[in-house]
């Protein structure tokens, strides 16, 4: 192995180090593009990544973090052929490298079942070595948000990741805001925490507007007049006033649902009820499919496709 200084060999009597793991993914035999491996990753807890240079610096924007300057390619371009490929140690174990390497290669990593902790990890890894975070990892950490949505929503402001923080604010309707430390504000920037704030009052204030109009009223007939349709609306009204204080971002839409369609006893003839139907059918429909409107994310991934509760807004 290439590692600047020549190694001096141990006494004897002194145990050898052990030796290292090699990656089962990233090993020897790896052939990108008909060249095989001419980069060695070393982790921290001695697994060898064997990469190609090409792979690491295709997206990244700082030559990985600076590993990579054009004096270490230089070096890599003398000797490549006519030795072992270039040694480079790293700041991450094994378990952190392999998610990090597999996304820039743009390779799937679920099947070694890394945690969500890891996973997030690799975004802020990832963001280091100057490489952009590909829809593979966004879509293992998107399966995983439901569990912890408040981690992955204060990563997401950290690196300043739309998508993440759109996905993750869908599960964070019932979060209680004061419950908000200082350390998580300050690790989600005024930016996200505005956005989170606003999200939870602009849904409030759409299921109140969505409860506000009672249904359609119908022409007079002989069984149903402004008398019945008066009282009607009035018990509408009632209802809805009632629910404001219970009114929350997580309000339940089976208990929406039940509520307003109790008032069919109300109701004073057959239209009215279908009416009523109607109505309670478009409301509940809009309270659990509301898309707000959201900045653009300029990650490369649709979030429409993750979530259809929730999206911050400003």
């Amino acid at each position: 192995m290439q590692i600047g200084t020549p190694l001096l060999e141990s006494p004897p009597s002194l145990p050898l180090p052990p030796q290292p793991t090699i990656s089962n993914t990233f090993n020897p035999e790896l052939v990108m593009g008909g060249q095989f491996p001419n980069v060695v990753l070393l982790s921290t807890d001695g697994v060898l990544f064997y990469t190609h240079t090409s792979a690491l610096l295709a997206g990244s924007g700082n030559g990985f973090n600076g590993l990579l300057s054009p004096d270490v390619l230089e070096n890599i371009k003398q000797t490549q052929g006519s030795g072992p490929p270039w040694l480079i140690m790293v700041a991450e174990d094994s378990v952190l490298l392999n998610v990090v390497i597999h996304n820039v290669y743009k390779m799937r990593c679920d099947q070694f079942n890394p945690p969500l902790e890891t996973l997030l990890d690799a975004v802020g890894a990832l963001r280091t070595y100057g490489t952009p975070v590909h829809h593979f990892l966004y879509r293992h950490i998107v399966s995983e948000t439901p569990r912890r949505p408040m981690d992955v929503f204060l990563v997401a402001a950290e690196n300043n990741l739309d998508t993440l923080a759109v996905v993750s604010s869908a599960h964070l309707l019932s979060l209680y805001l004061p419950s908000i430390t200082d350390e998580m504000a300050g690790r989600m920037g005024s930016r996200y925490f505005k956005r989170l704030v606003m999200l939870h009052i602009n849904r409030e204030q759409s299921l109140k507007m969505l409860i506000q109009d009672s249904p359609a009223q119908h022409p007079e007939t002989t069984a149903c007049g402004f008398i019945q349709w008066r009282k009607f609306t009035r018990a509408w009204a009632f209802t809805a006033a009632n629910m404001l204080g219970d009114i929350r971002p997580d309000f339940p839409v089976g208990v929406l649902g039940k509520t307003l369609g109790a008032l069919k006893s109300e109701a004073g003839c057959d239209v009215c009820k279908k009416s009523l139907k109607m109505k309670v059918r478009q409301v509940v429909l809009d309270w659990s499919t509301t898309i707000k409107e959201a900045a653009t994310p300029a990650e490369p991934y649709d979030p429409k496709r993750c979530m259809a509760l929730a999206i911050l807004t400003y």
